[in-house]
């Protein structure tokens, strides 16, 4: 589920990238990598945090995955979460 606030895209290295699938960018969040030994690379294990926003290509549109792996004050998110 999104959020229906836009906030600014995290700024962490090597950790974030974007992929675009029809007319939505997703921003995705790199969380681990498994390395295939027999094949000699890793694959990362990434989760989708958010998406693009429209209007603005520096910010997003939050989904829970940010809010587990960025918190609510990282966020600057600024409403009651029960509600």
């Amino acid at each position: 589920m999104y959020m229906n606030c836009e906030i600014e895209i995290p700024d962490v290295l090597g950790k974030i990238n974007r992929v675009r699938k029809g007319n939505t960018t997703y921003i995705r969040y790199v969380v681990g990598r498994t390395y295939h030994a027999d094949k000699k690379y890793n694959i990362p294990n990434q989760r989708i945090i958010g998406k693009r926003s429209d209007k603005n290509s520096d910010m997003m549109i939050s989904n829970e995955n940010f809010l587990k792996y960025f918190g609510v004050k990282d966020s600057g998110l600024l409403f009651d979460l029960a509600t």
